[in-house]
């Protein structure tokens, strides 16, 4: 079973009070690890490169992405080579990757409550529009999704800056929910609150990231926590 905890804080999302819930994509929506390193050792080892482990890739994954390959020793002239094979692996295999355990059941929930819901996320926004079409428990869920023009995964701050600035939306109207420190330097980039999940790209690295905007609220508990404290 697919575990995901939420360290989280749902202050601010309970009652009257209408926010926009930013949600990150891959290892947050949808526990997707296990399919991204089994498409890392099959791409790796294409291009001569040894394999990596699940512990390794949490341990030592990060945005922008090519920093995480030049770590297993990729060199700048194969990571552009092995980000497009890579990628088409990975689209291809796409269907064997599950929601995150209580992903569908928090989002039908803040929606229901009137919560206004998001996707910010670096993959290939045309990509990701067709992995989220994928999942019917998402239909008519999300009043945007966003994405990158690329394939590369290097930040996806100015997504969520575009945003704020063509919604007219106030930061601290939002809520960021995503899975790695990137995720929390967006927040961070347009002054909303961010808070991490534990069993997705990063191991629990919150001590790593300072922000003053109540970043990595602390409360043990998985998604049904968050259900319950729209209740």
């Amino acid at each position: 079973m697919v575990e995901a905890v939420f360290f989280i804080h749902m202050y601010g999302l309970k009652g009257d009070r209408m926010m926009t819930i930013l949600w990150d994509w891959n290892g947050t929506l949808v526990a997707d690890v296990p399919h991204v390193v089994k498409m890392n050792n099959l791409t790796l080892e294409q291009f001569g490169y040894r394999h990596t482990s699940e512990e390794e890739y949490r341990a030592k994954f990060r945005h922008p992405v090519h920093e995480y390959y030049y770590d297993l020793g990729v060199t700048e002239e194969d990571f552009p080579k092995i980000a497009k094979v890579w990628n088409k692996a990975y689209v291809d295999g796409f269907d064997c990757v599950p929601l995150t355990e209580g992903a569908a059941e928090a989002v039908r929930r803040f929606k229901e409550a009137g919560h206004k819901q998001v996707i910010i996320s670096a993959s290939q926004v045309d990509q990701l529009r067709k992995q989220v079409e994928h999942f019917a428990e998402f239909d008519g869920i999300f009043d945007e999704v966003l994405g990158l023009s690329n394939q590369l995964a290097v930040s996806k701050v100015h997504l969520a800056v575009d945003y704020l600035a063509r919604t007219g939306e106030k930061a601290e109207e939002c809520v960021f929910l995503g899975d790695t420190t990137h995720d929390a330097e967006t927040a961070e980039a347009i002054g909303c609150r961010c808070f991490l999940i534990e069993g997705g790209h990063q191991l629990g690295r919150e001590e790593e990231h300072d922000n003053p905007h109540d970043l990595h609220g602390r409360h043990g508990g998985d998604l049904q926590g968050i259900i319950d404290h729209l209740d």
